[in-house]
């Protein structure tokens, strides 16, 4: 028997869609940000490859890749904090 302050997950959520819709597009993001961390040090790795270099180019890639990531991911969670400030006005 619920109690009289509890409600119902559709009345509390602020988000109207599927969950599954609301995963796909988290898992989506998730993946968006996993890649732009990876891949400037896969470059950098195949750079020190090509010229036969010390590590160099993996590590300014790392740097580059985590810097980047980390900034797509603040982008991110600032856009949905806004998008959530509009909907509750």
């Amino acid at each position: 028997m619920p109690l009289k302050n509890e409600t119902s997950d559709k009345a509390s959520s602020k988000d109207d869609r599927a969950f599954q819709v609301m995963l796909y597009e988290w898992s989506a993001r998730a993946s968006a940000v996993a890649f732009g961390m990876v891949m400037p040090a896969l470059i950098g790795l195949g750079i020190d490859l090509y010229f036969k270099t010390l590590p160099i180019g993996i590590i300014s890639g790392t740097i580059l890749g985590c810097v980047a990531g980390f900034w797509q991911l603040v982008e991110m969670i600032r856009n949905n904090e806004d998008k959530e400030k509009k909907q509750t006005k």
